[in-house]
């Protein structure tokens, strides 16, 4: 209902996009739980997740008129500058949202995901190695696992203790949120360690997985 009254505001309805806001506004306070996101951040959010680059930044544009919380809402810009090419925007937006949060596990977080997509995975290293060194994790801290698992498995493969620390990443991610190419990624640890039994298992686990989806 939101991103209606976004779209009627885009197209110059103004009569529709207040009535449609003031109806999103309350169906949002009747629903959301305490301390969920606002109004503005879940339409901005699930705009960004359908490219809708233009009513993404209309939403945010309003969440950043009100927010008190200054690092969610400058993660979503930086995506959105992503999605939209300007990498050198979205990286300038995380380092200054880092510089003021050097604490919080959800900017290394995005950080490292930034350089990751960016094929820089000596920098995504730095930043996934800093978070884990943090005692707060982010949401999804099993991508952290994951992508800090395939980092290692590409440098392992003539260095056993590497390759451990690999099998450790996956096996967290694992333990974090089961999903196939988790085992997968075990599996194939387990294998170039000479752990023929251990890849075994993990691909079994693995094909159970896909079999269930």
């Amino acid at each position: 209902m939101f991103s209606q009254a976004l779209f009627y505001d885009f197209i110059d309805q103004e009569a529709e996009a207040e009535k449609t806001m003031a109806e999103a506004k309350q169906a949002h306070l009747r629903n959301a739980s305490r301390g969920a996101p606002s109004i503005y951040m879940t339409a901005a959010d699930f705009l960004l997740k359908c490219k809708a680059t233009q009513l993404t930044e209309r939403a945010l544009a309003q969440e950043l008129l009100t927010a008190t919380d200054k690092v969610e809402p400058y993660l979503l810009l930086s995506r959105l500058k992503q999605q939209q090419g300007n990498l050198e925007n979205a990286l300038e937006l995380l380092k200054k949202t880092l510089d003021a949060n050097l604490d919080n596990p959800e900017v290394w977080a995005a950080f490292g995901h930034f350089h990751y997509g960016n094929k820089q995975f000596k920098d995504a290293q730095a930043a996934y190695e800093t978070l884990l060194s943090l005692p707060l994790e982010p949401r999804n801290i099993a991508l952290v696992y994951y992508r800090l698992g395939n980092i290692y498995f590409s440098k392992g493969k003539e260095n056993d203790q590497v390759m451990n620390m690999a099998k450790t990443m996956f096996l967290r991610a694992c333990v974090a949120s089961p999903t196939a190419n988790g085992w997968l990624g075990v599996g194939k640890a387990c294998y170039h360690l000479q752990e023929f039994v251990d890849a075994e298992d993990a691909l079994s686990v693995r094909f159970l997985d896909l079999s269930r989806t």
